[in-house]
């Protein structure tokens, strides 16, 4: 049953990835990339070794602590219903936060560096002063994240609101 469930999960996540490179946009929902951890994004043709010399920031962001997480990257319309039209990508990533209130999980605006929404861990799990140093995964409009307390919450992509915790 075990092997079954895993082997189910792992086609579904494959064809969910899948799905999103047949329509070319360039998702980076999990660490590592995707489930197979190859940390490469087959959709990147402009950046090259002839030209990364020429690479600046285009913004910056002061977080609340230090972040060593990977964020996940996702592509999202600004209108809801078919996602045809102009989109833009977001970032998902937890900081350290500084004491004793704890770190933070945001959403930034890739393009243009605007904070969409940012929430203490310890809003999401009731505990003060939590943090979390792991990398975010995507699904379906839900950011997943556990904190250093050994909780997993499921906090609503959109909104960064708690769905779930345990």
């Amino acid at each position: 049953v075990v092997l079954m469930t895993t082997l189910a999960l792992t086609l579904v996540a494959r064809q969910y990835i899948s799905a999103q490179a047949e329509h070319g946009h360039p998702v980076w929902h999990m660490n590592g990339h995707d489930i197979a951890n190859s940390r490469s994004q087959p959709f990147e043709h402009s950046v090259s070794s002839h030209n990364a010399n020429q690479l600046a920031p285009r913004w910056t962001l002061t977080t609340t602590g230090d972040v060593s997480a990977t964020p996940a990257v996702s592509r999202e319309s600004e209108k809801p219903g078919n996602g045809l039209g102009h989109s833009d990508l977001f970032l998902y990533f937890p900081d350290w936060g500084k004491a004793p209130q704890g770190g933070t999980l945001g959403k930034v605006n890739a393009e243009t560096g605007k904070v969409v929404w940012s929430h203490l861990i310890s809003d999401y799990n009731g505990i003060s002063g939590s943090i979390s140093r792991t990398s975010p995964a995507l699904a379906f409009g839900v950011v997943l994240i556990g904190d250093l307390n050994g909780n997993m919450m499921g906090i609503d992509a959109a909104t960064g609101n708690l769905r779930w915790k345990t």
